[in-house]
This record gives structure tokens, C-alpha cells and sequence, in this order.
């Protein structure tokens, strides 16, 4: 979203302060300058430039960018780093051209790109490579921008379920809890009862989930618009259902015109309101829901739940995973939504999320010997070609967890350190402190360990693994240390 909206200078800009707020010391302007490779006349210029505008989005000065020196530092004695970041990303947003194109063609209808071009003060050749850029993104949601006289009801042409899943994905991208879209919600969608129990403990989660509502009934009651579900899709929400009920709130069902919507078209949209939340917002459902689900999934005798079970059954067996009854049931919950939104919705937001591209802390060997039999299974059941390309990542790393997890060992550690005789129950005393004494232990038998804390060479059989520790008072030595074991748990 940031390369779709963010102009490039303020790209920049928000990459610089991240840089720098994400380092509590500062940041060198000779590392800016290597890590951006721009001149020292730029990196000046977009400081100053980034100065003024946390100035903008903070009055009270409550973030303050300064040098010391040759480093450059973020002071916000009151503030959360996390936030400040997403109020800026907000900002540089809401400042695009785009970001103003994107809300009047989601809430007008134009006859022409140059109508809208006259209503937003802009090009007609701006806009018309904006719409296009915007097309070939808003392909990944089977959706199109189209100015067609024939349909005045939108310029946002595609199914309704699609439109959906594209408001809640970027809506949330956008804003982040920050503000809420009010150019989509009725006034009390944000303060009325919850539709669905759900088990959700963050306040973060909670405004996704507000923002969630917000769209779906500014969809339902300004818009007018309803989603249509094949049957057998709506035959597996009814399980959930069954289980865990979605119902709107009086005051959203009063608000429904009754005309456009009978009583089995809004169970339709209940029951795709929770089974969308489970699928976008975790914990929805509480550890014994997902259990109960499952069992329900399983009694129903249904195709695709037929076939979890068969692939549940083939991956314990091929990769010698025991499961718990719970285990079992947790992780059928888990196969079961991603299958059924693949099969019926079938929109990989994940792949338009950049940390999703580069998964290096995963053991690529077993993943990938993971994939395969994912890939090999999917043949045996009828799905899209595109639908099985998105799924296959999304299943094979759920078999990957439940491998790492089945496989969990502690990890045996012996500390030799050669300058004191305490320190190494300091360096104990510190590990445990950081990692559960569930997965590691300490042996004072050096053949019998795993890995080896030292500050001196020692010989090692070449299972083990060492990690030289000069100085155990030096906090980059500890996070490398901690980094090191994290690496070898997983």
C-alpha cells in the first residue's frame, strides 16, 4: 500500500524515522547515508523536511528529532514509538493525491476520469496513470476501476464479497488504529454491541474489529449492498454458526432496508461476518470454541472436511507427528478456515505483505519437504489452480509449526567461562529470565550439551554448536546470545 499511495519523497522520509526511532541510541548520518545511498546534502534536506512534519502531526512537541554529534536521535518522553510511526505512515497517506482519488471513487459515482480529475483539482493524464495503477493492483482482489455510463451505481466494479475483503485489508493497512474510516461508518457502528462472542484481549484487535463492523454496515445499510453465497459455501458457515452465532445488533437490523434484504439474505451476511473475522483478526474464537468447531466440522461428513481429515491423518502418519486430541482438533480449526476461505474467497492479502516474502528463521529443508506433500495432497482434491497456489504456503506452514512443536526438545546448554567462578550462574540466571525453563537446561557435562557458551575455544564433537561470550555485562553480545538460542529451538 505504502508504494501504491506514499509519494517517493515521503517514502523516504518515513523510512528515515523508522531507522531511527527503531534505535533507542540514534543512528549515525553516515549510516543513513549508506543505508539510503543518498548524498549529505539529501539526507539534510529530508531531516529538516521530516522535522517539519512530526512538528505537523505532534503541535505539542511532544517528538522531537535532533543531532548529537554525528548521530541523529527521536526524543518522545510521552509517547509509544509504535505509535508515532503509525501516525506518520497516516500522514504521508493522507497527504497523497492517490489516497484522495481511492476515497472519491469509493464514495461517488463518476461518467469519466475527466469529471473526476475537475472534482479533485487534478490532471486527466495524473489521474487516468493513477487509475491504472490502482487497476493492476486491485487485480489481486478481482476488482476494477471503470467509468461506464451504463452502471451509476459504482466505479468499483466486482463482486460485493470482494469489495469487502478489499475495504477491511487496506482500510486497516491505512489507519491502524489510528482513526477510524469514518467515511464508512455509521456514527454508532463504532460504540454498539459486539455481533459475535469472541475472545479478543488487545485493544488493537478491538479497533480491528470495530473497523471491521464499521465497513461492513456502511456496506449493508448506506450502500445497500449484499454478498450472495453459493449454497455449499454457506453450509460450512453454518457450522461455525452452529457453534458460535453472528447476530447484528437491534439497532443494525432496524437499520437494514427490508425491501433489498429478506430475513435469509442478512443470515447470509452474519454468518460471512464471522466467519471473515475469524479469518483476518486472531482469537476470535477461544481455545474450547475452535475445539468445538472442529468437532462439529468433523461429525458433518462434508467434501472438504472429509479431506482435512485425510491430510490431518497423512501428514501425522508420513512425519511421525503424535497429536493430542486438543492438538488434533486446534490445528483442524486452523486447516479448515484457511481451506474454506480458499476455496470460496480465495484473496491472498498476505502476498501484498512485505514481511511475508522472506521467512529465513524457517528450516527451508523441512519446509520444503513440507510443501510437497502439501502440494501432492491439494491434487487429490478439486480446487483452482490459483486458488491451490495461494493456499499451498498458508498449509504448509501451519504443518510446519505443528512438526516444530511435535519435535520441541529441551535444549541442553553447558557454560564454560573461564574469567570468574560465578559468572556463568550470571549468564544462567539471565537465560532463564529470557527463555522458559520448558525448553532449556543447563548440564555441567560438556559432552552431553548442545550448544556451548565459552569465553575460551573448546573442542567439540560437530553436533555442537558454540558461541564464543567475552563479555557477559555487553548488551550486544547478549542479544546476539539470545538471537543464537533462538535460532537453535527452532
Amino acid at each position: 500500500m505504502d508504494d501504491l499511495l506514499m509519494k517517493k519523497n515521503e517514502k523516504l522520509r518515513f523510512a528515515i524515522l523508522k531507522k531511527i526511532i527503531g534505535n533507542k541510541h540514534g543512528v549515525s548520518i553516515f549510516k543513513l547515508l549508506e543505508d539510503f545511498n543518498i548524498s549529505n546534502t539529501t539526507i539534510y534536506r529530508h531531516i529538516s523536511a521530516l522535522r517539519s512534519d512530526l512538528s505537523n502531526v505532534f503541535p505539542s512537541n511532544e517528538v522531537q528529532l535532533f543531532q548529537i554529534g554525528q548521530k541523529m536521535l527521536v526524543d518522545y518522553p510521552t509517547l509509544d514509538s509504535i505509535y508515532i510511526v503509525d501516525s506518520m505512515h497516516l500522514y504521508y497517506i493522507k497527504s497523497s493525491q492517490r489516497t484522495t482519488i481511492i476515497e472519491a471513487v469509493l464514495n461517488k459515482v463518476y461518467p469519466s476520469i475527466e469529471s473526476l480529475s475537475q472534482d479533485l483539482h487534478l490532471s486527466t493524464s495524473y489521474t487516468y496513470k493513477s487509475i491504472n495503477v490502482f487497476n493492476s493492483f486491485l487485480e489481486k482482489f478481482h476488482l476494477k476501476i471503470k467509468f461506464d455510463t451504463s452502471n451509476s451505481r459504482s466505479n468499483l466494479v466486482g463482486e460485493e464479497i470482494n469489495l469487502r475483503v478489499f475495504l477491511f485489508f487496506s482500510q486497516w493497512m491505512l489507519f491502524k488504529g489510528i482513526d477510524m474510516p469514518i467515511i464508512y461508518s455509521p456514527v454508532h457502528a463504532q460504540t454498539i454491541k459486539s455481533p459475535i462472542s469472541h475472545n479478543i484481549s488487545t485493544s488493537n484487535q478491538l479497533t480491528q474489529f470495530t473497523h471491521y463492523q464499521a465497513i461492513t454496515y456502511f456496506r449493508i445499510i448506506v450502500k445497500k449492498k449484499h454478498i450472495q453465497l453459493p449454497d455449499n459455501f454457506f453450509d460450512y458457515l453454518n457450522i461455525f454458526e452452529s457453534v458460535s452465532q453472528t447476530v447484528f445488533p437491534p439497532v443494525i437490523i432496524k437499520s437494514i432496508d427490508k425491501s433489498l434484504f429478506s430475513d435469509s439474505a442478512i443470515k447470509q451476511e452474519e454468518a460471512l461476518f464471522g466467519f471473515t473475522a475469524r479469518y483476518f483478526i486472531t482469537n476470535i474464537d477461544s481455545p474450547h470454541t475452535k475445539k468445538a468447531i472442529s468437532k462439529e466440522l468433523l461429525a458433518s461428513g462434508l467434501p472438504l472436511t472429509e479431506f482435512i481429515k485425510t491430510f490431518l491423518n497423512n501428514f501425522s502418519k508420513i512425519f511421525k507427528v503424535e497429536l493430542t486430541t486438543d492438538d488434533y482438533l486446534t490445528n483442524y480449526y486452523l486447516l479448515a478456515v484457511q481451506l474454506i476461505y480458499y476455496q470460496y474467497i480465495d484473496i491472498d492479502v498476505s502476498s501484498l505483505d512485505p514481511s511475508n516474502s522472506a521467512k529465513t528463521m524457517l528450516n527451508q529443508l523441512e519446509l520444503n519437504q513440507i510443501t510437497s506433500f502439501v502440494n501432492e495432497e491439494l491434487r487429490r482434491y478439486i480446487i483452482g489452480e490459483q486458488a491451490k497456489e495461494n493456499l499451498l504456503p498458508h498449509l504448509a506452514e501451519i504443518l510446519y509449526i505443528m512438526l516444530k512443536r511435535n519435535q520441541k526438545k529441551k535444549l541442553i546448554i553447558f557454560i564454560q567461562y573461564s574469567k570468574s567462578i560465578y559468572l556463568d550462574e550470571f549468564i544462567k540466571n539471565n537465560l532463564y529470565l529470557t527463555f522458559n525453563p520448558n525448553i532449556i537446561s543447563f548440564t555441567s557435562t560438556i559432552k552431553k550439551a548442545d550448544i556451548i557458551i565459552s569465553d575460551v575455544f573448546e573442542e567439540l564433537n560437530e553436533q555442537q554448536q558454540v558461541f564464543y561470550l567475552d563479555n557477559p555485562y555487553d548488551l550486544n553480545s547478549w542479544n546476539d546470545l539470545i538471537l543464537f538460542i533462538s535460532n537453535q529451538l527452532l
